[in-house]
C-alpha cells in the first residue's frame, strides 16, 4: 500500500480512502448519502426522460 497525500478538509493526519483520477493525481474518496444517492440515480435519468416522452409522443397521436 502506498502512502500520498491529499487535499482533505479534516485533521491532518486522517487515513481516508482516496482514488487515482485519470489525470494522475490523488482525490478522496466521497461515501456521503448524496454522493451514494446521485451515483444510483443518474443512470436512471433517460430511462425516465425516455419514458415520459415516449408517453407524451403516444398521447398526442390518439
Amino acid at each position: 500500500m502506498n502512502t500520498v497525500t491529499v487535499r482533505y478538509d479534516g485533521k491532518r493526519g486522517d487515513v481516508v480512502p482516496a482514488a487515482r483520477t485519470p489525470w494522475g493525481t490523488y482525490e478522496v474518496v466521497d461515501k456521503s448519502f448524496t454522493s451514494r444517492g446521485t451515483a444510483v440515480l443518474y443512470p436512471l435519468l433517460p430511462l425516465v426522460a425516455t419514458a415520459v416522452t415516449s408517453y407524451f409522443a403516444l398521447r398526442s397521436g390518439r
